[in-house]
Parts: structure tokens; C-alpha cells; sequence
């Protein structure tokens, strides 16, 4: 069997393969909109002493408005250093075919992606993320049944929007595939095959990229559309409305005091928002991805200052949870260990089914070309189970209160470990382990007989190309034997007659045996993260009646993401300074957080 040796445990891999590529990240998991331990307290700590024998409890609207700011820092996190940039503008992504004149190494290779050998452009990303809610929050103290205790939910009512913001400059070029390259189509010209005319092939990358546009090769050859990690494009606007994940807490404040209380709680959350569906890679998430969760906290208040008078105080609040999220099964798309983005590459299908002439002697591996190819984000496409080990949410806060008034400013910390990403009963990965697909690169899948001039396919793989390159390099349309493909032969017919390129007349080779992609070559990583966000409120509480009392808030917080990629204001990476192998436990994984900025107002009344 024709495999590359791995090593599985579930479906966690280990990577082997080292590259000089930024970890990236192929799933966006945003921090749920439920989870903001700053926005629910803000406003109540004033009223934390209220201890006494009776039932009381609030009820609370709270729409804030959120939107995410440093683009190129959430763009690096999505392609790692496949980024340029030129004075801090929006960082880009070259592409550019493999015959492009003095051809930049950073450039992905558009020969990949259907476009000619000499397509030359660029595509910006500038990518934002824009959150409307209204969270609902519910209190209920029961002193009357039990001094201290009290439950508390909210849920917010979420409209988000995300745009990538991509926008392409580009110039198609004005080459034709050659025969052989990725077709070879009948003529009754010079040659006896001609390859794609430059016609059929694509004329924009976002062509390929919104998953819209194959190239045309012919009746013999098929060209998948891009069908997962796609972008959405011409500012396009991905939304999302729906209920963010429902939490409650019980909690019982066991020492409670005029100047000071002590509690703890216990909490769960219901998911009620959406799961990923990775068609798009951009795509709107609202709640925690459909993950059940349940936890603990813990929160202290303490008077550390009271006038005289006792109508002015300043107290320190310090609030905090932690808690698992369970099992849920999702739709992701992965990149291949140690090939960063790799999940744009093309793959070949190789098969069993023979055409003639075929391969023959120590070139034929039993295996050739079988006319398809499919963008490698379709063949990792999977449903697969993640689960966290812990979410913590941690909020510290000063209060200045004076009669009805209050105003607080506070830091907030919320950290979340790393996915675990496995296979579990019915939320199985798709396995690549019983396919015959593996990487093009810019080798020539078909070749011709010396003597008929038949077409021949080949078994040419590339296991060793990326993102940026195949490993012939070929250099002009001349001469495209394939010197550096995996496990090079001579390739010859059953008829042991040579196989040929054209036009160029050499013979050819192709890879005895070739290297497919097997279910451990899927790096099935996660993310974790982790942020630290300052806010601040004021509040102002009417006393209408001892039984109910109105009040109004207004705040605001700024959350700034923590990242261990290489941290340059314009989003350059100095390699030295980066992660840059993939050559690590498989526990081990990237960050990726969101920096945005909120401003809320809290209407609510407070009942006794």
C-alpha cells in the first residue's frame, strides 16, 4: 500500500513535517457573546450589599454595539505570513502563476486556482466584525429562604455581521495551459494535443476563491469548485441573527455583611446560536458554537472606603468562573501538517482504472491520473467533535458610589484553553485513508506515447509542494519534464516505448510510487485565546417606591487580543521571532482573539 508513515491518536495529529510558515488559523472561534462577565456585573456592584430577609431581583436591557478594529492583525491570524504589507495598508496576498517573470517566493501559486501561467495580481483583506445585541438579564435574590442566595440568566439577542473586506488587483496574463499540464485535449494542429486555451481559464482569483468559477478543461478533465474555507467577496455582508447561548448561575453568598460578601456559584449555559459550517471562512458565529457548558465562580465585595455620612463609598469587587465546554460536533476545514493554507492547494485523484496506452514497467506504479482535480479544503472538509477544557472569566472593579449614583471602572481577563478536536461516534472526520488524491504541485499529470503520440496519464505527485510553489519550477513552457516529483521514473509504456513531453520531445517521468494524502496528513488543530479588556459605567438609580426603583446605565469596554505570533504593528513577521514549525505536541496550539471595542446602555428596575 502506497501511504506515508503517521502517527494517529484519534484524530489529534502530531506533525512531523517542519515549514517555514506561520500557524494559522482555518476557523474563526470568536468569544461568545454571552460571555462577558463586564457587561452583566456592570452597574449591579452597587447594589452587592443589598442584604437582607426579603425576595428583590432586577430585571435589565442591555444593547450595546460592538465592532472589531486592527484588520491586519485578525488577517495575520487567518493566513500567518502569506501576508504582505506596504506602509501599514491593508496586508495582501500575492498571486502569481508559475511563469511570472522574477516570480516573488511569498506569492501563492496561481496555477492552483485555475488562472494562467502568467496571472499576476493581489487580494486585500481588511476584515471586521460588527455586533448588535440586546441581553436580556434576569436577577432573583432569596434572602427570604436563605440569606445569601440568588439566581441569575441573561441571554443576549445578537445580529452580527462579518465582512472580509476583499478586494483583488489583478492582470490575467495571456498563456494557455500546455498539453499535458492539466489536460490534454485532441487537435489537428502542429500538435496532435493541445491543454486549456487561455479562454477557459478563470480571469480573477476571487473567481476561485467565492467558490463561483472553475476553469473549462475540456470533457476529459474536471476542476471541483472550491467548496469550503471559501471568501466572501465584492463586501459582501455575512449575517447572523439569532439567541446567543443561554447562561444561568446559582449562587448562595455565604458570608454577607454590610461592607463585605463572600460567595460562590455554579453555573451552566444552554447552547442556542449557531455552529460553524465552515462553507465560508469568514463566517458569522453567534454563542459558543454550539457547545453545552458548566462551571463554577467565585466573587468577593469589600467596602474598602465609607464617608461619615455614609453616602459616598468606594468598594473592590472581584468576580470569577470557570467552566467546561462540552462535546459538540462541527464543520471545519483543515489545512496539511506543516503546509500553512495548504487547504487552497490543488489535489489530483489518482485510480486503478486504466486508459491505453498506460504506464508500464518500473514507472507504473498500478495507479495513474484519473482526470479530476479538487481544491484540498474539500477532501478535509469534516464533521469532527471539539470540546475546551476550561473557559475562565475574571473581573476586578473599583466603585464609587454616592446616593443613587455609581460610577466603575474595572478590568476584565477571559481566557479560553486550547480545541480538542477528535472523532466520536456519529461525528466522524472524512477519511482520506481509502482515496487515491494527492498533491499536484505544477507536475505534468499527463504524458505522450513516443511512437502513436497517445496520450498517456502519469502518477506525477508532489507531496513536498506549498502554497507558493510546486517542485519543477519550470521556468518556460518548453520543457516540463518532471525532474522533481516524488520518487522520480523514467516513464515508459507497456510497449516499454518512451513517454514524452510536448512539445519539448524529452522523456517525461512519473513517481513510482506516488505520495497520496492520508487522514494523517490533516492537521486537525484548534485555537485557543485569551484577552484583556478595561471598561467602565456609570449608573443612575431613581427611588420611585421602596418596592421598585428604575435605573440607567452607560459603559463601554476595550479588549485587546493576546497572540504568540510575531507582534508588528504593520503586521510583518520576523521569522526568527515566530513558531515556525508544526513540529510540536499535538496539545499545543495558536491563539486567536478578536480586539473590538463596546458601548452599552443598561435600562432596568429593580423589585423588592
Amino acid at each position: 500500500m502506497i501511504v506515508r508513515s503517521r502517527i494517529i491518536i484519534y484524530v489529534v495529529i502530531v506533525c512531523t513535517n517542519t515549514s517555514l510558515l506561520m500557524a494559522i488559523a482555518p476557523y474563526v472561534s470568536p468569544r461568545s457573546t454571552s460571555v462577558n462577565i463586564a457587561r452583566e456585573l456592570a452597574g449591579w456592584h452597587m447594589y452587592d450589599e443589598y442584604c437582607s430577609d426579603t425576595f428583590y431581583g432586577s430585571v435589565t436591557l442591555t444593547p450595546e454595539y460592538s465592532q472589531s478594529f486592527r484588520p491586519g492583525r485578525l488577517a495575520e491570524a487567518i493566513f500567518g505570513d502569506s501576508l504582505n504589507d506596504e506602509g501599514c495598508n491593508d496586508p495582501f496576498i500575492l498571486i502569481q502563476g508559475s511563469l511570472v517573470p522574477d516570480r516573488n517566493p511569498k506569492a501563492w501559486l496561481a496555477d492552483y486556482f485555475g488562472l494562467p501561467t502568467d496571472f499576476d495580481g493581489s487580494v486585500f483583506f481588511s476584515p471586521r466584525i460588527q455586533t448588535f445585541l440586546t441581553d436580556i438579564q434576569f436577577y432573583a435574590g432569596f434572602d427570604n429562604l436563605a440569606r445569601g442566595l440568588y439566581f441569575y440568566a441573561h441571554a443576549p439577542v445578537v445580529h452580527t455581521r462579518w465582512n472580509l473586506n476583499v478586494k483583488e488587483c489583478s492582470t490575467k496574463g495571456t498563456n494557455d495551459y500546455p498539453a499535458g499540464y492539466f489536460n490534454a485535449v485532441p487537435s489537428t494542429g502542429a500538435s496532435s494535443f493541445i491543454g486549456a486555451p487561455n479562454s477557459q481559464l478563470l480571469s480573477t482569483a476571487l473567481e476561485f476563491f467565492n467558490g463561483s468559477q472553475v476553469p473549462n478543461l475540456g470533457p476529459d478533465a474536471t476542476f471541483q469548485r472550491l467548496l469550503c474555507g471559501r471568501w466572501s467577496c465584492n463586501n459582501e455582508h455575512m449575517t447572523k441573527t439569532a439567541l446567543s447561548d443561554i447562561e444561568m448561575t446559582l449562587g448562595w453568598n455565604f458570608v454577607c455583611d454590610y461592607d463585605y460578601h463572600v460567595g460562590i456559584n455554579v453555573r451552566t449555559s444552554i447552547p442556542t446560536g449557531n455552529k460553524p459550517e465552515a462553507t465560508f471562512l469568514f463566517e458569522p458565529i453567534i454563542g459558543s458554537g454550539g457547545h453545552w457548558k458548566l462551571g463554577a465562580g467565585a466573587n468577593l465585595h469589600v467596602v474598602v472606603w465609607r464617608d461619615v455620612a455614609e453616602i459616598s463609598s468606594i468598594s473592590f469587587c472581584l468576580d470569577a468562573y470557570g467552566q467546561h465546554l462540552f462535546d459538540a460536533c462541527q464543520r471545519r476545514c483543515f489545512d496539511l501538517c506543516g503546509l500553512a493554507n495548504s487547504r487552497y492547494m490543488l489535489a489530483q485523484r489518482l485510480g486503478t482504472q486504466r486508459q491505453t496506452p498506460h504506464l508500464g514497467d518500473d514507472s507504473d506504479a498500478g495507479v495513474e491520473f484519473q482526470g479530476e482535480f479538487a481544491p484540498v479544503a474539500n477532501l478535509t472538509e469534516s464533521y469532527v467533535n471539539v470540546s475546551v477544557a476550561v473557559e475562565g472569566d475574571v473581573l476586578a472593579t473599583f466603585v464609587y458610589a454616592r446616593n443613587t449614583m455609581s460610577f466603575e471602572i474595572g478590568y476584565n481577563f477571559w481566557g479560553r484553553t486550547c480545541d480538542r478536536i477528535f472523532a466520536s461516534g456519529a461525528c466522524n472526520p472524512n477519511s482520506l485513508d481509502n482515496t487515491s488524491w494527492a498533491l499536484k504541485g505544477d507536475a505534468q499529470v499527463i504524458g505522450f506515447e513516443m511512437i502513436t503520440n497517445d496520450s498517456v496519464n502519469l502518477a506525477a505527485t508532489e507531496s513536498n509542494a506549498t502554497i507558493f510553489s510546486g517542485t519543477n519550477n519550470f521556468t518556460s513552457s518548453t520543457s516540463r519534464v518532471n525532474t522533481n516529483i516524488d520518487n522520480p521514473e523514467l516513464a515508459t509504456t507497456t510497449l516499454i516505448t518512451d513517454v514524452f513531453d510536448l512539445p519539448d520531445g524529452t522523456q517525461t517521468m512519473s513517481s513510482n510510487p506516488p505520495v497520496l494524502l492520508r487522514t494523517s496528513d490533516i492537521n486537525f488543530s484548534g485555537t485557543k485565546a485569551s484577552t484583556n479588556k478595561i471598561y467602565t459605567h456609570f449608573n443612575y438609580t431613581w427611588n420611585v417606591d421602596r418596592h421598585w426603583n428604575p435605573f440607567l446605565g452607560i459603559g463601554g469596554e476595550l479588549e485587546f487580543s493576546d497572540r504568540d505570533f510575531c507582534d508588528n504593528e504593520c503586521g510583518s513577521c520576523n521569522d526568527n521571532a515566530c513558531d515556525t514549525s508544526c513540529n510540536r505536541p499535538s496539545t499545543s496550539c495558536d491563539i486567536l482573539t478578536i480586539d473590538q471595542w463596546g458601548i452599552w446602555l443598561k435600562i432596568g428596575v429593580l423589585f423588592e
